[in-house]
């Protein structure tokens, strides 16, 4: 048998530096070396994880604190009355005039403000559509009332109906509303029967304002072969007879032709232009 070989024991005096190195490596790689390490690390993480778990749990409980306080609030606003439409205004209109365009624009009492604002043009829109006399418009809030801001066409004489005032726009509409103040330098339209409106009303806006000014009154008179025959009063004591079609162009020579009239007479602008007394026979 072989005798075994005792190792000889060196201490760790004796041990070179590097030696020393050698050794505190080894057994720095041993197993339980690395599990006592592993648990010194765990213990210092523990109370970091911790921290990072409640900021965590902190900040999302806040994130969802905010969304149900928010949730809480939209609800309630739109549960109270400021929500809802409390009023619709028209400004600078007369009733019958102002209850069409409310209606027109489809936006009624206790109607949500939201629903109003999201539908805001669609409104505007319908109105210009619905409302003849109405050339643009406007539709704002203020508080928990509507306001519509109104631009009407422009008003080019008033029409005389049954002893009644309305004012006729450049398009051919009327207003609803009935006016006692005619004053204005626009001529006052005597209403007839099937008569073209809208004619005279177009014919009418091509005029300056000195001779629009000028007019008194406008008759329809038609007959047979010029069913659009009109007789003006003038402010100046003359009459003259025009055609609706050719208003505007003819009456462009009044001023040169009154000029050289030494009377009050009617001229005649129907064919061609001329002039003649009021009690002439012609």
């Amino acid at each position: 048998m072989k005798k075994k070989v005792n190792k000889p024991v060196t201490s760790e005096a004796e041990l070179t530096p590097w030696e020393k190195a050698q050794a505190k490596r080894a057994k720095q790689q041993t197993p339980k070396f690395a599990k006592q390490k592993q648990k010194k690390r765990q213990k210092r993480k523990l109370p970091l994880l911790a921290e990072v778990k409640r900021r965590r749990v902190e900040k999302t409980g806040g994130s969802l604190l905010v969304i149900f306080a928010a949730i809480a609030i939209v609800s309630l606003y739109f549960i109270l009355p400021i929500s809802r439409v409390a009023q619709v205004k028209v400004e600078h209109l007369a009733t019958k005039d102002a209850q069409v365009v409310v209606k027109a624009s489809k936006i009624k009492q206790r109607q949500t403000l939201l629903s109003v604002l999201l539908n805001k043009n669609k409104a505007e829109k319908t109105i210009v559509t619905n409302v003849p006399f109405v050339n643009r418009t406007k539709v704002t809030m203020a508080g928990s009332q509507i306001v519509i801001k109104v631009n009407q066409f422009r008003r080019v004489a008033f029409l005389e109906k049954d002893k009644h005032y309305y004012s006729l726009r450049q398009n051919g509409s009327t207003n609803l509303s009935e006016t006692t103040n005619i004053s204005g330098n626009v001529p006052v339209v005597v209403y007839k029967a099937n008569a073209n409106l809208t004619l005279l009303a177009q014919q009418l806006n091509l005029l300056p304002n000195r001779l629009l000014g000028a007019i008194s009154e406008i008759h329809f008179t038609p007959t047979k072969s010029d069913p659009t025959k009109l007789l003006l009063y003038m402010n100046d004591g003359n009459q003259v007879i025009a055609n609706a079609e050719t208003l505007a162009k003819k009456l462009a020579y009044y001023p040169s032709i009154v000029a050289k009239m030494n009377y009050q007479g009617i001229i005649d602008l129907e064919v061609g232009a001329y002039s003649y007394p009021k009690n002439s026979n012609e």
